[in-house]
């Protein structure tokens, strides 16, 4: 998945997964909600967030122009970032079909691709 987004809030949340209740990847960019300049990474499975994974690496700027790409494969969650960064998640979830997409916050999306 490419995105191009602007960002308006104090955080954006990427979600993919099953359905809203299963979610192999909750990825959050934090400007300043309960953290500041904080990327944190996340599965939600059996009605509950696993063990939390935080980035201080945060190449976002607040109403900024920024790209996402997010590379699914069996074992992890790639996310690939403007300043060349790569997030790695664990894939906690391999056998799942992922089929929900959702993306929570104030954006204005510029272009979205899924390959």
């Amino acid at each position: 998945m490419h995105s191009c987004i602007f960002v308006f809030s104090p955080s954006i949340s990427f979600n993919l997964g099953k359905s809203e209740e299963e979610l192999a990847l909750h990825f959050d960019i934090r400007f300043n909600y309960s953290d500041v300049k904080t990327v944190v990474m996340n599965s939600w499975v059996d009605g509950k967030f696993g063990d939390e994974v935080k980035s201080k690496d945060f190449p976002y700027e607040y109403g900024q122009l920024t790209k996402i790409a997010i590379h699914y494969y069996k074992d992890r969650f790639q996310i690939h970032v403007p300043d060349g960064y790569v997030y790695d998640f664990p894939n906690r979830c391999p056998d799942w079909k992922l089929s929900f997409l959702e993306v929570i916050g104030g954006f204005k999306t510029i272009s979205f691709s899924i390959q």
